[in-house]
């Protein structure tokens, strides 16, 4: 039997998560205070283009309408990060990626950004196993919103930006003192 999504009054989970995006800035804390490391995968055939541009935010799925309203558009490009040590460690989405039927996958690549480094508009991971977060969040004390939403991630082993990373940000997780731009 499939186990189904927890059922939660959506105006309330609406509030919640719009509620949760007003602490971005607490939130992001909690994560630095947790997480030394965020990690994004990527196919190694990306790699020129992040040397150039650094990681940039892709359109995903449909955002939800409180992101809309925060983010203060319809178009929500995010950079999914997973933070190192978290319960699990998504595969991660690879939308423009379209491998004909058989084919191998493509060889990856996984870039590290410091906690230092996150940039300011992090949130939860909304195109992946969101009806189970928000969940967790209708349940939180929202004095407490941003811890919860540092357990919900931890649980879940994802995290947005909605902004870019420069590629003289980006490490090698292996080799934390490596840079991207020094590797050729």
């Amino acid at each position: 039997m499939a186990q189904d999504s927890p059922q939660v009054d959506d105006n309330v989970r609406i509030n919640i998560h719009a509620e949760f995006l007003k602490l971005t800035p607490k939130f992001r804390l909690e994560l630095s205070a947790n997480y030394k490391w965020f990690i994004h995968v990527t196919p190694f055939s990306n790699l020129s283009g992040i040397r150039a541009n650094g990681l940039l935010p892709m359109q995903d799925a449909h955002p939800p309408g409180e992101v809309e309203s925060y983010v203060g558009s319809a178009d929500v490009p995010i950079l999914c990060l997973h933070p190192l040590g978290s319960q699990i460690s998504p595969r991660g989405a690879e939308k423009s990626l379209i491998l004909p039927l058989g084919a191998p996958e493509p060889k990856r690549i996984k870039l590290a950004v410091a906690s230092r480094d996150l940039p300011e508009k992090v949130g939860l991971d909304w195109s992946y196993a969101w009806e189970f977060q928000k969940a967790r969040l209708q349940s939180a004390d929202r004095e407490r919103l941003h811890v919860i939403g540092c357990a919900v991630a931890h649980e879940f082993g994802s995290i947005v930006s909605y902004d870019s990373i420069s590629s003289t940000l980006l490490r090698i997780p292996h080799s934390p003192s490596k840079s991207l731009i020094s590797l050729s």
